[in-house]
């Protein structure tokens, strides 16, 4: 698949990674029934369920924190100081995010 049709989401994740005051910790998914967050200490980024307050995935991939996270109806998009950005479909596609690039 050509990255060209995802270029535009990498650079917006790339655009709030590099600009601390847009740095993105959570966003809102499926209508706001859902919260994807990062910078959790695991290095994880994870989605929680917020009529129940109860965490439904906690994905493990990067190697450090993951700093920045943004999300469109049908991908979730991560990046982290460890280089790389990487894209995820909805619903998780684990263990391994639909692409995954490093800087």
């Amino acid at each position: 698949m050509p990255l060209a049709p995802f270029k535009s989401y990498f650079d917006e994740v790339g655009k709030a990674y590099r600009d601390s005051d847009s740095q993105r910790c959570f966003i809102a998914l499926d209508n706001g029934a859902y919260v994807a967050s990062c910078r959790h200490y695991d290095n994880s980024w994870k989605i929680t369920n917020c009529k129940t307050g109860e965490v439904e995935a906690s994905v493990h991939f990067h190697n450090h924190i993951v700093n920045c996270i943004y999300a469109t109806e049908s991908k979730v998009f991560t990046a982290s100081s460890d280089g790389l950005t990487a894209m995820w479909q909805l619903p998780l596609n684990f263990p391994r995010p639909t692409w995954s690039f490093a800087n």
